[in-house]
């Protein structure tokens, strides 16, 4: 049994920790991530029960990648066209549309984050503060920006996923602001800095790997959304990923050919 599970993740590094999870769960034959649509496709053993399997799926996933979230495809309200009729019509197509255009909520957030940082970092070079008020002025604007890293560093640390990208940045900018202590500069601007400029770079990612992937769903509106299915001496509509090899799909009269196959 095969079905298509909808995920939130950020990266491509950590949508290939997420398929390695996966495939590493008793009950799935196989598993395969594509980072650009945000599909996870998951191939069952036989006997096995999805619903089960997945729960444990999610679980080894979020072990790997904490901020990550799967989702039954069908069920996750995203920026894909759902097919016509089956998921809330032209109304919730044209709602999600319109979510679609800006910024989605973690985008929002950490730039918030980035302003608040850079503001409170400025701000601060104005004020004459000194020794362990000065300390504790500038830890305020880091753990605005950093404090995601550093609970990231430790949560690989714990998973024995030590040596990421967080964990250096964690590694940097902690070592920087000891270095201050030690030697009493009370310069700790530098260690903001490189978590704000790493910030500021995993924005911009996040961003144009968003307008990327919705200018790629725009491309694939032209491809059918579902597929028609006779099951049990109906008709239905499925995901034309969830379609085997070898099953036969009625096209009614107008519909576009969802997939590849031969004229019967």
């Amino acid at each position: 049994m095969k079905k298509t599970y909808k995920i939130d993740v950020d990266c491509a590094n950590c949508a290939n920790k997420m398929e390695d999870a996966a495939n590493k769960t008793p009950g799935v034959k196989s598993a395969v991530v594509n980072f650009m649509t945000l599909k996870m496709h998951v191939e069952f053993e036989e006997g096995q029960d999805p619903k089960s399997v997945m729960t444990a799926v999610r679980e080894n996933c979020k072990k790997v990648e904490d901020d990550c979230e799967v989702f039954l495809y069908a069920s996750h309200p995203d920026c894909h066209r759902p097919p016509a009729g089956l998921h809330g019509g032209r109304a919730m197509e044209q709602k999600r549309e319109k979510e679609c255009v800006s910024m989605n909520k973690k985008q929002r957030v950490m730039l918030s984050r980035i302003l608040a940082a850079a503001a409170l970092l400025i701000l601060f070079q104005f004020l004459p503060l000194t020794g362990v008020v000065r300390f504790l002025a500038y830890l305020v604007p880091y753990l605005v920006i950093g404090y995601d890293i550093l609970l990231k560093a430790g949560k690989g640390i714990r998973n024995r996923q030590v040596f990421d990208e967080s964990f250096l940045m964690a590694v940097a900018t902690v070592g920087a602001i000891a270095l201050a202590l030690y030697e009493k500069s009370g310069d700790y601007t530098e260690a903001i800095a490189v978590m704000l400029f790493y910030q500021v770079g995993e924005w911009f990612q996040s961003y144009a790997v968003g307008k990327s992937r919705r200018n790629i769903s725009e491309l694939m509106d032209i491809r059918p959304d579902y597929a028609n299915v006779e099951r049990d001496g109906r008709v239905i509509q499925v995901d034309p990923d969830e379609v085997e090899i070898g099953t036969e799909i009625l096209v009614q009269p107008g519909e576009k050919v969802p997939l590849d196959g031969v004229v019967v």
